[in-house]
């Protein structure tokens, strides 16, 4: 098999188990909210919320060092993947132990401290089949990562399931939380070996030569995480856990889009990275192309999120849940910016800057926390939004400054500024008598059709697009085509 082809099959592979985990994903939460209601989905998510921010500090940047050792010339595979593997167990058990027991210091609930440190092995698990795909980043096999996901995932999907239905509470749905993530470990663990026969072993001087290289990474990766991760936690030492449970449905919503947006942005990285530094054209028209794209996806997703927020919202959870339409429209602005804050941030990365997103990560992690404290207590769940929000902000401003000074390019606010007056008068449609008194689906699906043909009348659909639309005029083209 060519390169080009392979390459092209692992990348359908991911696409597909992305969809999968998402809906998975989507599914999970639909049951949760239905059987734990507002306070104990609120729960569930302040135990998430809380090991997923330690997790970040437990991963120490290890994946992409090790991929780069893994993939030298010349390098020891088996003993390489047996000492970074045990690494990443020993780091990961210290830091989330440690952050388990750092838990019965904050004024959380009984049932939210031992979820937090029965939760710590599928955390562990996790952390580990994270570094275990690196071996098949380098093996150009995607294929066994994405069955142990979706394996793992389909587990926790029907342990689920099987409990809320017996009546389980939040601590039996956490660990069918933790078997799911225990058997993507186990299968990705298996065709890893199958791979490169390693054993766990442990060498003081590789991990050195690991932690090292990889600190500055890790702590690139906790800036960056720490206001996008710190929402939920900040709201659960300050609010009651219904404000969490019905802020984490839009939240849930929110990542939802951020999971599509960033298969879309992988889609235009290498593109990015085949031109950064060579061809400053090509590089300025890829990221216009994909800025522009995402830009209307993303700003039409966010005011349908706006205009039917309630209802969406109780699609999600159900009725108990109708509330959590306000927490969703406050997320709304991030719908709209966080795609096109993604793909400035790969544009970065593709000219091999990401270093000067530091500053901006750093502005974000101050601003972004201090936000938090200052408007949770105020606002509640839409003070968390509003918190989310800054921080973002900051790191796209950052980003765009970066673009200018060092390629001299930047994205089109051509159709970004229409596409937004387009959804702004989709908004007003949505409001008049007519569509209101539909039924919310139809109601939507005339909305996001008045937002298309606004688009289209405005020419606000980026012409990339509208050129993939457009069929051969000739019989001469699809000839050509075919060569």
């Amino acid at each position: 098999m060519s390169l080009a082809r392979s390459l092209t099959l692992n990348m359908l592979l991911l696409t597909v188990g992305r969809v999968l985990t998402i809906v998975m994903s989507l599914v999970t939460m639909v049951l949760l909210t239905r059987s734990l209601e507002p306070t104990g989905f609120g729960f569930y998510r302040s135990i998430t919320a809380y090991l997923g921010l330690a997790g970040i500090f437990s991963y120490l940047g290890l994946h992409l060092i090790f991929v780069r050792e893994f993939s030298r010339e010349g390098a020891h595979q088996p003993t390489l993947l047996g000492q970074a593997l045990s690494l990443r167990l020993v780091s990961a058990t210290v830091l989330l132990i440690g952050a388990a027991g750092l838990a019965w210091l904050f004024p959380y609930e009984p049932v939210v401290r031992w979820g937090i440190l029965l939760g710590v092995p599928g955390f562990i698990a996790l952390a580990a089949h994270q570094l275990l795909t690196g071996v098949f980043q380098e093996k150009l096999r995607q294929a066994p990562p994405v069955a142990a996901e979706v394996a793992g995932g389909m587990l926790t999907l029907g342990l689920i399931l099987v409990m809320l239905q017996a009546g389980a509470g939040v601590i039996p749905v956490l660990l069918a939380f933790v078997l799911g993530n225990l058997l993507t470990l186990a299968i990705s663990w298996w065709a890893a070996w199958r791979l490169v026969p390693f054993r766990l072993q442990i060498g003081l001087a590789s991990w050195k030569g690991l932690l090292i290289p990889a600190l500055p990474i890790a702590g690139a990766q906790i800036l960056q995480q720490t206001y996008y991760k710190t929402d939920v936690i900040v709201l659960s030492l300050l609010r009651p856990a219904a404000d969490v449970g019905l802020y984490s449905v839009g939240r849930q919503i929110l990542d939802t889009f951020v999971g599509f947006a960033l298969m879309y942005a992988g889609l235009i990285m290498p593109l990015l990275s085949r031109h950064a530094g060579k061809d400053t054209g090509a590089f300025a028209a890829h990221l216009r192309d994909g800025f522009d794209t995402l830009a209307v996806g993303s700003i039409g997703a966010a005011m349908l999120s706006v205009a039917f927020a309630a209802p969406i919202a109780t699609l999600i959870g159900g009725h108990g849940f109708a509330a959590a339409g306000d927490s969703l429209a406050a997320l709304a602005p991030l719908i709209a910016l966080y795609p096109l804050c993604l793909i400035c941030r790969f544009a970065v990365t593709a000219l091999d800057r990401q270093a000067d997103l530091l500053r901006g990560y750093v502005v974000a992690a101050v601003l972004g926390v201090a936000s938090f404290f200052l408007f949770v207590p105020w606002l509640g769940p839409a003070g968390a939004a509003a918190g989310l929000l800054v921080g973002e902000a900051a790191v796209f401003l950052v980003a765009l400054g970066v673009l200018r000074r060092v390629a001299g390019v930047g994205p089109s606010w051509i159709i970004p500024a229409k596409a937004l007056g387009c959804a702004a008068l989709a908004y007003l449609v949505a409001r008049l008598p007519l569509v209101r008194d539909l039924p919310w689906i139809p109601g939507a699906a005339a909305t996001g059709l008045v937002y298309l043909a606004l688009l289209l009348v405005t020419r606000a659909v980026p012409a990339h697009l509208l050129a993939m639309l457009k069929r051969p005029k000739t019989p001469a083209e699809p000839k050509l085509a075919t060569e």
